[in-house]
């Protein structure tokens, strides 16, 4: 037998997606589309609240397994959704009696440090000139371990990347927020400098001779002082 013979077992219309008007409990509210014989819904919610009414007016947990099975497939044909996800939505509904989405969990690390931890840091940034990360480490180290301060002992296990992560943060840069000026670098543009070498001025003559004949004139050389 197909599908749309066994959904009429269950006193489903499924050309529309809803219960026949007959029955009690026939809801007009959820249609199906016409073609293909899908639930056309809105958003997750709504699929959801039709999942929960259709498990309801057919006493879920009441059927037989074969029945179960093709309530499964009635579902997931008219919504959409894998079998997996209609699954997890009908062990829900046996759970807790409602098909509702499980809230998103995000998993977080458990905090170790706290607000004064940053804001001590800020201020050790603050005395020591705002050191590197590695340099500022060594310090909280030698706080807690040498001087034995017990304000320092969160502070003196973290890592450098935590401490430059705390100065990125909005409470560390309440307490302490350096400036550093723009530094103009000068560029000599069109400025005329000496080489730092006198040209000797027989030498200079006798080179523009050569440029503008081409070869050696004998005036050019008869010019130049004798080295006898």
């Amino acid at each position: 037998m197909s599908l749309k013979g066994r959904v009429g077992m269950l006193g489903i219309d499924h050309q529309h997606g809803r219960f026949r008007s007959d029955e009690p409990g026939a809801g007009a509210g959820v249609s199906g589309r016409q073609r293909g014989g899908g639930f056309t819904g809105q958003c997750r919610a709504e699929i959801y609240a039709w999942t929960e009414r259709t498990l309801l007016r057919h006493r879920y947990a009441g059927l037989s397994r074969r029945e179960k099975g093709l309530l499964r497939l009635y579902v997931a044909r008219m919504t959409g959704l894998s079998r997996a996800q209609v699954r997890r939505l009908i062990a829900s509904y046996a759970e807790i009696g409602h098909v509702k989405a499980a809230p998103y969990q995000r998993r977080k690390f458990a905090a170790r440090c706290t607000k004064a931890d940053v804001e001590l840091l800020a201020y050790v940034d603050k005395s020591h000139g705002n050191l590197s990360g590695p340099a500022t480490k060594r310090i909280l180290e030698r706080e807690f371990g040498e001087y034995s301060q017990a304000a320092y002992q969160r502070l003196a296990g973290i890592s450098v990347a935590q401490i430059y992560r705390f100065r990125n943060s909005e409470s560390y840069r309440k307490r302490n927020t350096s400036y550093q000026p723009t530094r103009p670098t000068p560029i000599p543009i069109g400025e005329r400098r000496n080489r730092g070498r006198r040209a000797d001025p027989d030498i200079c003559a006798s080179t523009r001779c050569i440029k503008a004949t081409g070869t050696v004139s004998k005036a050019c050389i008869t010019s130049m002082p004798s080295t006898r």
